[in-house]
């Protein structure tokens, strides 16, 4: 969710509005430093991994993402919820949608 996004939809004052995109971000920027470290542990080095924090529909921006490279890897999550069986899949829309190879991971 973007900054566009989150005043769209609030109906908080500008403070409020803020203070959540702010958090937001670090959030995304803590996730990003504990996956690097994690990798690191199974023996990546800092010159085949990066971080990026990408703003805009999840799915479109990961499929246009995995263009670039030649493998694209990405988590499948646990289905937390019945309607989650309906609506198709993050890891699966982009598996199915990419023109490059993709790994889902369970």
């Amino acid at each position: 969710m973007n900054k566009e996004n989150i005043e769209r939809t609030s109906f908080h004052q500008r403070e409020k509005v803020d203070s959540l995109y702010t958090k937001f971000l670090e959030q995304g920027v803590r996730y990003c430093k504990r996956a690097i470290r994690e990798a690191k542990k199974r023996g990546c080095t800092d010159n085949n991994l990066e971080s990026k924090i990408i703003y805009g529909n999840p799915g479109d921006e990961i499929i246009n993402l995995a263009a670039n490279y030649d493998l694209f890897i990405i988590g499948l999550r646990e289905k937390e919820h019945i309607s989650e069986g309906i609506i198709e899949n993050l890891a699966e829309r982009v598996a199915n949608s990419s023109k490059k190879p993709v790994l889902v991971i369970p």
